[in-house]
């Protein structure tokens, strides 16, 4: 053996790349479920002692309501009030992490905002027009979990304007479906904030829970539908839900 061929043979031998074990960060969605399944724990487990609280205020207030002072009811009337704003709070959470699978059936979108009006309270200082396709075709979809959605876009679209304002519903066809718009003409939403106003437990108003729009956003895409939000600045904000035709509808009369 050469010299030469002694120092090729004593190289240092490169390691073997080893795979790697770095943890694997699940993706968003796996993420959600798992804060859904905590959630709907923690939330099951705060209804039970809300209730029990809410129920003893009832009893107090039968048994003793003649023979309390105005300061112990003033603070029994505290006690309740904040019960029932962390029950709501409960509740919300709660339609947010057991949202069911859609039931979709054929129907038309007139009917569906006509209900979702009637379900929310329309301030004195808001006015509520909406105009509506007479002609629009059929839509597949879940009716409860669709209304869901748009009362909850309508009661996000009135807390927006606290002195008041106009909300103008207006759907129409095009050419990939149906298209339902939103629009208020509230203070809008900062550009900088708008990219997150429809994610879990993001909001700008004080006490809001941020859930609002997020299970709005939810319901919608679990019938295949969308919701984007605009926000040109000093205009108001729209949104914009659009859902496919139902195969082989027919465009038919709303009511």
């Amino acid at each position: 053996m050469t010299a030469r061929q002694a120092g090729d043979d004593m190289r240092p031998v490169e390691p073997t790349p080893q795979p790697d074990r770095s943890p694997v960060e699940p993706d968003p969605q796996t993420r959600l479920l798992q804060l859904g399944r905590i959630a709907a724990t923690v939330a099951a487990e705060v209804k039970q002692p809300l209730a029990v609280i809410r129920n003893a205020v009832v009893f107090l207030n039968m048994h003793l309501g003649e023979h309390l002072d105005e300061k112990v009811r003033k603070h029994m009337s505290l006690v309740w009030h904040s019960t029932e704003a962390a029950n709501d709070s409960v509740t919300e959470l709660l339609s947010f992490v057991e949202t069911q699978s859609p039931d979709p059936v054929d129907v038309d979108i007139n009917v569906l905002v006509v209900d979702a009006l009637s379900r929310v309270r329309i301030p004195q200082n808001v006015s509520a027009p909406s105009w509506m396709d007479d002609f629009l075709p059929a839509i597949r979809v879940d009716p409860m979990q669709i209304v869901r959605a748009l009362t909850r876009i309508l009661r996000n679209a009135f807390e927006a304007m606290p002195e008041g304002g106009t909300v103008e519903v207006r759907g129409y066809p095009e050419e990939s479906g149906v298209v339902v718009t939103v629009h208020d003409t509230g203070c809008g939403i900062a550009p900088e904030v708008l990219p997150q106003v429809a994610e879990p437990l993001f909001t700008t108003k004080p006490g809001a829970k941020g859930l609002g729009l997020t299970v709005a956003r939810n319901l919608i895409e679990l019938n295949h539908g969308t919701l984007e939000i605009q926000s040109p600045a000093g205009k108001g904000t729209t949104c914009i839900l659009r859902f496919p035709v139902s195969g082989g509808s027919e465009r038919t009369a709303g009511n």
